[in-house]
């Protein structure tokens, strides 16, 4: 039986994030959407973003603030089937709420351009 994925792991700005189960990412670029003309379809290109979101535990130590900062960095999702992706572009697109028990569970979401990627 081949592997399928199961982990993913978040670096950001170098800070490892590990992300619970449940976590997701949309790669950008540049996607074609069809134009229909009489009985004919074509096709117009647009560039669409990269949507990265992870859910992780706030651990003694985190500071929320800066992990959620405003400006560009690197982010890497790292995939326990061996892909990784690299986004040097990425911002966070929201703010930091936190939920108390059962692990303290955080929301984190990034916007990005178009990915690199390592097989």
């Amino acid at each position: 039986m081949a592997q399928t994925l199961g982990i993913v792991d978040f670096t950001w700005r170098g800070q490892s994030i590990p992300a619970k189960k449940g976590s997701k990412f949309k790669l950008g670029g540049t996607k074609s959407n069809p134009v229909v003309t009489g009985r004919r379809v074509d096709h117009a290109h647009e560039f669409e973003a990269s949507e990265v979101s992870a859910t992780f535990a706030l651990r003694r130590g985190m500071s929320l603030l800066a992990l959620f900062a405003p400006g560009e960095g690197p982010l890497e999702v790292l995939a326990d089937t061996g892909q990784t992706y690299s986004f040097p572009d990425a911002f966070v697109t929201n703010r930091p709420e936190a939920t108390s028990g059962e692990g303290g569970d955080v929301e984190i979401m990034w916007s990005a351009g178009e990915p690199n990627e390592v097989v």
